[in-house]
């Protein structure tokens, strides 16, 4: 027997029934045949030496089987017909409602305003605004805004991005100040000034 997204298809030797295909007249299964009365849901199967046996499941969240990925709108599981249990930050009766830093996604405050809540406590900030809230506020008419990103050998922390490790992704770099005029790159160091003047390193310190 084989198994095709919850779909169960035998084949072989039939003299006893263990096809499953509805008679025993039939002595041998030469195709995959599917086994229309368990079309979807099965979860596991087991065979013997001419038996099977077949879990399935029975258990369906708003008119979706446990088999698919879309149950509970994938932020939960179905525990019995029309019950989702939620995961961490996700409500409802599909657990379609989320909130970012305890403001329901939908409410126009939610990322204090300047942004859309995508996924539980993830902000998607607009241009001007930064944090993990979109709380800061850039100032776009002060100065220019920018963002750095760094990529490449970081074996003595010279990205800047918090730890030692390679990455051929370029990578943001988290600053307290924003607006960074001026950046230079040493041998495994990079310096960098803000447009209050503030400069900021990273790098070997040892030479």
């Amino acid at each position: 027997m084989n198994e095709d997204k919850g779909k169960i298809f035998s084949f072989g030797n039939n003299a006893k029934g263990q096809v499953g295909v509805g008679t025993s007249s039939i002595s041998r299964i030469y195709t995959p045949t599917s086994l229309s009365a368990l079309n979807s849901g099965i979860s596991k199967l087991a065979c013997g030496y001419e038996h099977a046996v077949i879990m399935k499941y029975t258990t369906t969240c708003y008119g979706k089987s446990h088999d698919n990925a879309g149950i509970c709108s994938g932020n939960g599981l179905c525990t019995s017909t029309d019950t989702c249990a939620c995961a961490n930050g996700y409500s409802g009766n599909e657990c379609a409602t989320f909130s970012c830093n305890g403001i329901v996604s939908t409410d126009l405050n939610v990322c204090s305003g300047y942004g859309n809540c995508t996924r539980s406590n993830e902000c998607f900030c607009d241009d001007g605004h930064d944090g993990t809230n979109c709380e800061i506020n850039l100032n776009l008419n002060s100065y220019n805004y920018t963002k750095v990103y760094a990529f490449g050998r970081n074996d003595e922390g010279q990205l800047g991005i918090g730890s030692t490790i390679d990455t051929n992704v370029p990578t943001k770099v988290t600053l307290n100040n924003y607006g960074i005029s001026e950046i230079v790159g040493g041998y495994k160091q990079v310096f960098m000034k803000n447009h209050l003047s503030s400069f900021y390193s990273a790098g070997q310190n040892n030479v």
